[in-house]
């Protein structure tokens, strides 16, 4: 895509080259992989922060009975450890850390892999955080550019089930695609219970069951009142 223009006749020869900004692609690397663990951290701080027991939900009598500063400051710890070995939250993890480990398979039917290029897990960190050599990223650029650039953002259109054509970009891509409808599929995307998704039906199955209760207990009040009024 890059056009000469010649500005000037002359006899003498041109010599013209082109060669890539390295530093530009190594600095864009490293911004992802700082990204990247910083992401997979946060992820893993919810994961591993367990709650405490001595903070439960309040109810709304005990709200009004509070400081909206002290309800807000029991909440905040209330909400610790809600997502504490969460299966969604675990899943969304694994496929992350997948989408980064996997081979790609290039055009020729030859396979790379992050690893290749410079990326890998840092040594003894169990979970997960990459680190990377400059030196190997910058040999390989000088050796195959056009491969390490499939290794991030090779497309696979035509089947998007075959994760080995993916480059890790469109991997990822998938992988948050997926974790924000399984979100929205387990907590939906508002806090109108009306809303379809499992805590929502959970939360309407609840209050059917309080409704149903009440009215019982109304029944039985009213079926005692007789008796004693009978009895008097």
């Amino acid at each position: 895509g890059i056009t000469y223009e010649a500005v000037a006749e002359t006899t003498s020869p041109a010599r013209i080259s082109v060669s890539q900004d390295v530093d530009a692609i190594v600095e864009k690397v490293k911004s992802f992989v700082e990204d990247y663990n910083t992401l997979l951290s946060s992820l893993y701080e919810k994961y591993d922060e367990k709650p405490d027991s001595n903070y439960k939900p309040l109810t709304q009598s005990q709200k009004d009975a509070m400081k909206d500063e002290q309800v807000e400051k029991w909440e905040e710890k209330a909400k610790k450890g809600i997502l504490y070995h969460d299966q969604t939250l675990s899943k969304i993890i694994l496929n992350m850390r997948s989408a980064v480990s996997q081979q790609v398979e290039l055009d020729d039917g030859s396979t790379m892999s992050a690893f290749n290029i410079g990326i890998s897990t840092v040594a003894g960190n169990i979970k997960g955080q990459l680190t990377l050599n400059e030196d190997k990223l910058r040999a390989a650029l000088a050796n195959d550019s056009d491969s390490v650039y499939k290794v991030f953002a090779s497309l696979d259109a035509n089947d998007n089930t075959n994760t080995e054509k993916m480059g890790i970009a469109q991997r990822l891509g998938d992988v948050f695609t997926a974790a924000t409808k399984s979100i929205r599929t387990r907590a939906g995307s508002s806090t109108d219970v009306t809303e379809d998704s499992d805590l929502n039906n959970l939360l309407r199955q609840l209050q059917t069951k309080m409704s149903n209760f009440k009215k019982m207990m109304d029944a039985f009040e009213d079926k005692l009142y007789k008796k004693y009024d009978r009895s008097e």
